[in-house]
């Protein structure tokens, strides 16, 4: 058995595919270091460089507003490693507290897409 990335792998094929992909992203440009980012930068970086060119401006700058206003604060010097389900279970639960159940679910939508 193999050690990559931090996985146990079984073949030496999966080893190599592993490095492969590591090697694109760096080639790219795209590869983070996940012990080091935090889940606000992220987050910002996910909206800012992806999915500003799926959806109209409009909805980019409501995205924009909710998760400025709604997901930064709640989860400052996090890092996006530390980030588990009940974090974002606990901040849907106090944002229902005293949103519109539609904004509420804007905001998991965008926290979901994200981590996809």
């Amino acid at each position: 058995m193999l050690w990559a990335n931090k996985l146990l792998v079984k073949k030496r094929s999966d080893v190599v595919q592993k490095l492969d992909e590591l090697k694109r992203q760096l080639s790219q440009d795209t590869y983070i270091q996940k012990s080091k980012i935090l889940f606000n930068d992220f987050m910002y970086q996910y909206l800012h460089t992806y999915k500003k060119l799926q959806i109209r401006q409009t909805t980019f700058d409501k995205y924009e507003n909710l998760t400025r206003n709604h997901v930064f604060p709640a989860f400052v010097n996090m890092k996006l490693q530390d980030l588990k389900t009940f974090h974002i279970q606990k901040l849907i639960s106090e944002k229902s507290d005293f949103l519109a159940p539609a904004t509420v679910r804007e905001i998991h939508l965008i926290i979901h897409q994200a981590l996809n």
